[in-house]
């Protein structure tokens, strides 16, 4: 092998190796958290996403878990979903009411005290009806 080709050679592997060297993964800044301080669920088709907010506290909770709907991480949805049904399991399915720009849970008993919330959400968001499973299903 001819020494200029040696010397090309070492440039473009220096070159290649050294592309992003000073770049590496970071969890220090992970971005903004979610405007309520929720768990984020993206739609299967990545059209938007849901963001799910437990709240905890003394009982009485008026609505457990709340529902809000986003194309992305700054615009909700318009319309939000004035209606929608969360299906825990084959036997329990809650139905859930609008409050503001979320749908929540009635009140009632606490649904998922010692756990994630997790189900499949049934709603119909910008004209599609749309099933979203929540946890580890």
């Amino acid at each position: 092998m001819s020494p200029g080709l040696r010397v090309s050679r070492f440039w473009f592997m220096a070159l290649v190796v050294g592309c992003g060297c000073n770049r590496s993964l970071s969890t220090a800044d992970p971005g903004d958290p979610p405007p309520h301080g929720g768990r984020i669920v993206r739609f299967a088709d990545g059209s938007g996403f849901i963001e799910v907010v437990k709240k905890e506290g003394p009982a009485p909770i008026t609505a457990e878990v709340s529902f809000y709907f986003f194309k992305n991480a700054y615009t909700p949805y318009e319309p939000e979903p004035g209606s929608g049904v969360l299906m825990i399991d084959e036997k329990r399915r809650v139905p859930l009411r609008a409050e503001g720009d979320a749908l929540v849970t009635p009140t009632g008993p606490v649904l998922f005290a010692d756990q994630e919330v997790d189900g499949v959400l049934s709603i119909e968001l910008g004209g599609k009806s749309r099933q979203v499973p929540l946890g580890m299903r």
